[in-house]
């Protein structure tokens, strides 16, 4: 899939008939009123071609107005004529698609639909406000891919009644429908949300930061091993959204949330390496992988140099995966062993309990 560079255009919870316990898209944008298209004009950058996409997001797109949705069609339509963009994406909701919608994305150019799924669990749609369940979620999938529409998916985890086993079983349950791509959130609590009063009166208790990365790191380790990429882990900073305003009261936020992911899981890549080996060791990587490998703070070697002296270097590898050598940097030419990234994958998941137990 060609990566494309984003416009973003956030419509605060425009079109949104339900109010989530969790959401306050307001708050996370900054963003109060839906942009005019004077104001979608200030946003396009000066030069762009059509290796950029158009992104409408925060809202539910197909819910608008049909005379909303139709000017932000249009618009977008004005710049893939000029040649300033290739395409148009927008976000929606699972119950606000039919048939007749999908044929007026298609005749106005939109090529990729994310859909806020959040959780295949219906107990836990109903308990956090959301106003569809499975069936309007497989449904939805199923009329964009036949219609031939790039889908990607959002998902969330920490949601009130949800379980690590009800979210596997979730995602065994999209695997079939070939989702095009991921975005995970770990659930925060908001000011201005229903679910800040839950946590005010001690109704909710958020994830931890280490439980939501080892959690999602499963997650991206099921996606990957299925060749789905998670294109998100994690909501971005902004000025309202940080620990030092008075607008993000609790949860897993870190500004670097998908690094820690990621890096969590090159370190379970790297203890799978070293139950083949005993003694000091050398980590041997791709150049932009080095990061992953030293982990935050250098977490992930100080883990191992508890047991053994441990030392990270350069080396001509694909990217992902890690080779193993002696200590001495003059023998690091002396490959011990080998984990690629696609089979630190499908071992992970087979020890994977909630995973491996879905799958038998």
């Amino acid at each position: 899939m060609a990566k494309r560079k984003l416009i973003p255009v956030f419509l605060p919870q425009g079109g949104c008939r339900q109010h989530c316990i969790y959401c306050n898209q307001k708050g996370i944008t900054g963003e109060t009123s839906l942009p005019s298209e004077y104001d979608l004009w200030d946003m396009i950058p000066k030069k762009t071609d059509e290796t950029w996409e158009l992104a409408y997001y925060g809202g539910t797109f197909t819910s608008l107005p049909r005379s909303v949705m139709l000017r932000y069609l249009e618009f977008g339509q004005k710049l893939r004529r000029k040649g300033r963009i290739g395409s148009i994406r927008i976000s929606t909701h699972p119950a606000y698609l039919d048939q007749e919608k999908i044929s007026l994305l298609r005749r106005y150019g939109v090529s990729t639909v994310e859909l806020g799924v959040q959780s295949m669990d219906d107990f836990v749609l109903e308990k956090a406000g959301r106003d569809h369940g499975k069936g309007e979620i497989i449904h939805s999938i199923t009329l964009l891919k036949d219609a031939g529409f790039t889908v990607g998916i959002q998902l969330m985890t920490g949601l009130p009644g949800q379980t690590p086993n009800s979210i596997f079983q979730g995602i065994r349950e999209l695997l079939p429908l070939r989702p095009d791509m991921v975005r995970i959130y770990p659930l925060l609590v908001l000011e201005g949300t229903p679910l800040a009063e839950m946590w005010r009166h001690g109704i909710y208790e958020p994830q931890t930061l280490v439980d939501a990365v080892s959690l999602v790191g499963d997650m991206f380790a099921v996606f990957c091993h299925y060749g789905i990429p998670v294109i998100r882990m994690g909501l971005q900073p902004t000025e309202e959204l940080n620990f030092d305003s008075n607008f993000l009261l609790d949860g897993p936020f870190h500004p670097s949330f998908g690094y820690l992911v990621k890096s969590y899981l090159k370190r379970k890549q790297m203890e799978m390496l070293l139950e083949r080996h005993k003694g000091d060791v050398r980590f041997l990587a791709f150049r932009n992988d080095l990061p992953l490998l030293f982990g935050d703070k250098r977490s992930n070697l100080r883990f191992f140099e508890q047991e053994r002296r441990c030392a990270v270097s350069e080396a001509m590898l694909s990217r992902g995966d890690i080779a193993l050598a002696p200590f001495d940097k003059r023998e690091r030419s002396n490959v011990l062993s080998i984990l690629r990234e696609k089979e630190f994958f499908a071992l992970y998941l087979e020890r994977l309990p909630y995973w491996s137990e879905l799958c038998i």
